[in-house]
């Protein structure tokens, strides 16, 4: 985003299932019953680093739903952890 918080630019614009349910337990509770870790890498362009670079800001959007019509549980001791880092082999000009 710019300075002006406009979007420049975006890495992913297609919905891409990045998460995938961990396994519950019995009803009426259906509670997770072994939590689920993943991992994903996104490449990024050498033509998307310009915009990067050119970033005041970044903004992280995610949004989360099921895939059926079955009600879904969130209790209030889940959480959802999301760590980030960032391996860069790249120049950046001041």
């Amino acid at each position: 985003m710019s300075a002006n918080y406009e979007v420049l630019d975006s890495l992913i614009t297609d919905q891409v299932p990045l998460l995938h349910a961990a396994p519950v337990g019995p009803e009426p509770a259906y509670r997770v019953v072994d939590p689920i870790e993943t991992t994903f890498v996104i490449e990024v362009p050498k033509e998307k680093m310009s915009s990067i670079s050119a970033s005041e800001f970044i903004i992280i959007k995610g949004v989360v739903s099921s895939t059926n019509n079955d009600n879904v549980k969130i209790y209030s001791d889940y959480m959802l952890d999301i760590r980030m880092s960032a391996i860069l082999n790249t120049n950046i000009a001041p």
